[in-house]
């Protein structure tokens, strides 16, 4: 099996991409870096685009159909305490070894090497579960300022004639820096993290991209009022209340007439057991009601776990009865 000999370089760019906003050309960062993996993956179309909830990391996988190829691309805090690719390919190695014992997958053919600043697994997938697959699999591991990097490309029903194919595809792979991140990048990013429950980072990300956009103007009306909004919350959640209660507040002083701004308030209120609070934002939330986004309800506070610790207070019940 012919070995991939790749040396990732460092490319100093003062170029400023959202990543996958178009696969032609993949960046990849995460919200503390100030560099990204670049790829180049035309007629490639994204998958999936996950976050880690416990520390930071981006999972991204894409497809090209033509090519019967994947490409899935991940970066992560290094909370294994690697201190190399070759340490990163050789406990991962051990993970796949376990996952090929549960898939009954047959595996013919393997090599594994370091080139470069690099470390490789590559790898024959005859079957799967007794069913023929006939994956090549080449995984690219770069361990990098305390990061971990992981390229894997998959081809299946691999033939010889695909070298090429695989070759552009891995020869395509850079470091850029330094890279500028926009407030597009950091709002997909905070939406994700608030989306899987890890507050905290949510709002640390959330504020970067208000920051941001105040300059580069990037976000539509839409998402900028979605990020007040939620950035409002994730810092009620993650209980920095006086953070929670100012942002809100530009907020309202950005669009007085948004209802969210004030139904969001209400919960932070809620959060900070000031009942009275509470209802007066809610009752201002519903005055402006019909000027909820474009196929977005109204929330019902009466059903809303924002409001739980309320739902069986005669007071809140009876303020909130007719909304």
């Amino acid at each position: 099996m012919k070995k991939y000999l790749i040396l990732i370089v460092l490319v100093w760019s003062v170029s400023v991409s959202a990543f996958a906003i178009g696969l032609d050309t993949l960046k990849v960062s995460l919200p503390s870096l100030h560099w990204a993996l670049q790829m180049n993956l035309p007629g490639f179309v994204l998958q999936s685009s996950d976050v880690n909830t416990k520390i930071e990391g981006r999972y991204i996988s894409a497809y090209n159909d033509s090519l019967a190829m994947d490409v899935s691309v991940g970066i992560e805090e290094n909370s294994l305490r690697l201190n190399s690719s070759k340490a990163l390919r050789d406990s991962s190695w051990i993970q796949l070894k376990r996952l090929f014992y549960v898939k009954q997958a047959v595996i013919p053919d393997s090599v594994r090497y370091e080139s470069g600043n690099c470390a490789f697994a590559d790898f024959f997938v005859s079957s799967i579960y007794g069913n023929v697959v006939n994956q090549r699999n080449i995984i690219v591991y770069l361990f990098y300022n305390n990061f971990c990097v992981t390229v894997q490309v998959i081809k299946s029903n691999y033939k010889d004639t695909d070298v090429e194919n695989l070759n552009k595809v891995l020869s395509s792979i850079k470091l850029i820096a330094p890279y500028s991140h926009v407030s597009l990048e950091h709002f997909i990013d905070g939406v994700d993290y608030f989306n899987n429950g890890n507050y905290n980072l949510a709002a640390k990300i959330l504020q970067m991209a208000l920051d941001e956009n105040k300059r580069d103007q990037l976000l539509s009306k839409d998402q900028l009022y979605w990020l007040i909004s939620n950035l409002g919350l994730a810092y009620g959640f993650s209980k920095q209340l006086g953070k929670a209660v100012s942002t809100l507040n530009y907020g309202i002083r950005t669009d007085p007439y948004f209802p969210m701004f004030y139904y969001n308030l209400a919960g932070v209120y809620a959060m900070a057991d000031d009942l009275t609070e509470t209802i007066y934002y809610l009752f201002q939330a519903f005055q402006y009601k019909k000027n909820m986004a474009q196929g977005n309800e109204f929330p019902d506070p009466k059903k809303d776990e924002l409001f739980r610790k309320y739902w069986k207070n005669e007071k809140f019940r009876d303020a909130v009865r007719n909304l």
